[in-house]
């Protein structure tokens, strides 16, 4: 953020926004860089006798309310932007069981912490009636103008990490890779392959590396037992066709026992042991893809689940009642279709960008 500088051809004057309670704003120049409450009123069409109040809201969420007879220099950093609001109503509001009132519609999640004396180092959230609780960040601005009291709480902060489909929150930012396979359970006396995926790439780690979960989005850890090789031949795994290149790699990296097989003439790829979040049927399915003839010009569509999944409680799931057969095993066909913003793309779109529709279309059924 920078000073409040002087739009092109408009030397001398300055740039602000007044907004109301709506967050309705209106965008004004002025030639003084010094200006009165007066003249802020001024420009909202306000007057002070009509007991108006004004803030100064600023762009990392600081909420202030200015004196009447206070000054406001536009040539300060962040100085752009301020809220106009009547002052004939108050409104109540919970934090961590104490109450507070706040004079105007909307409050942003800085003011909740400043009000409140809330550290940096816990979380902000929104108690919710009929929907999840939100989290609320430090710009956000919340609506106090609904029946009842809005209701918040503050809790320590958490870091997610993704383990064989499902989500673990963990206190520290930093933990390694054996922290991690404890709180999901795992024996760590025996031997694991991991790999770790995340917005900067996927990489082989080992049980005493650590993870840094700081990163953007929610980092995921693939975990399959290592293979120990005792010296005996050992056949491969069936090839009946090759996958591009990069799909092979990809399949390889993530340690996915795989195998492609044509069967009346369709090309499957069967992914042994794939592992599904809690509330479905099963833990683990065999994950069938129909590749065709000329992927990836041609989309991949749909996928098939042997056994078939219903969810935990045994209710069926939407759109999964036709069957298929693959050399006289029967999969469920999840019809899944791509549309919009996912339409198939062929320079971009695999077998992994498939992979993650799978992964995003049955989570979507347990919320995961």
């Amino acid at each position: 953020m920078t000073e409040n500088t002087i739009p092109p051809g408009q030397e001398g004057a300055y740039g602000l926004r007044i907004g109301d309670e709506d967050l309705t704003f209106t965008h004004h120049q002025i030639n003084d860089p010094i200006i009165t409450i007066e003249q802020i009123l001024g420009l909202a069409n306000a007057r002070l006798k009509d007991e108006f109040d004004i803030y100064e809201f600023r762009h990392d969420g600081t909420f202030t309310r200015l004196d009447p007879a206070s000054m406001v220099d536009l040539r300060q950093e962040g100085i752009e932007s301020f809220l106009v609001f009547r002052t004939d109503r108050a409104f109540r509001l919970m934090i961590d069981d104490e109450r507070y009132d706040w004079g105007v519609r909307r409050i942003s999640g800085k003011a909740l912490r400043e009000i409140a004396h809330i550290s940096p180092e816990m979380e902000l959230w929104e108690a919710l009636r009929e929907q999840p609780d939100r989290k609320i960040h430090d710009t956000d601005l919340v609506d106090l103008n609904h029946p009842g009291t809005e209701k918040f709480y503050s809790r320590a902060r958490t870091w997610k990490l993704k383990i064989r489909q499902n989500i673990y929150e963990f206190a520290a930012s930093c933990i390694t890779a054996r922290q991690a396979l404890d709180a999901a359970g795992f024996d760590l006396q025996k031997g694991w392959d991991l790999v770790l995926v995340s917005k900067s790439g996927r990489r082989e780690i080992k049980i005493d590396d650590k993870i840094d979960l700081s990163e953007p989005g929610i980092e995921k850890l693939r975990v399959k037992p290592s293979v120990v090789n005792n010296g005996e031949s050992q056949l491969g795994p069936r090839r009946d066709f090759s996958l591009l290149e990069r799909d092979e790699d990809f399949l390889k990296n993530l340690g996915l026992n795989w195998r492609t097989v044509i069967d009346d003439k369709k090309r499957w790829l069967l992914i042994d042991g794939y592992e599904l979040p809690k509330g479905l049927s099963a833990s683990s399915i065999t994950l069938a893809l129909l590749i065709p003839a000329k992927y990836p010009s041609t989309q991949i569509d749909m996928f098939y689940c042997s056994p078939s999944l219903t969810l935990a409680d045994g209710k069926g799931i939407a759109k999964t009642q036709t069957t298929e057969s693959i050399e006289g095993i029967t999969f469920q066909r999840w019809s899944r279709h791509r549309k919009g913003d996912s339409v198939w793309q062929p320079e971009s779109d695999c077998v992994e960008t498939h992979l993650e529709l799978v992964e995003e279309c049955i989570g979507r059924e347990v919320n995961a």
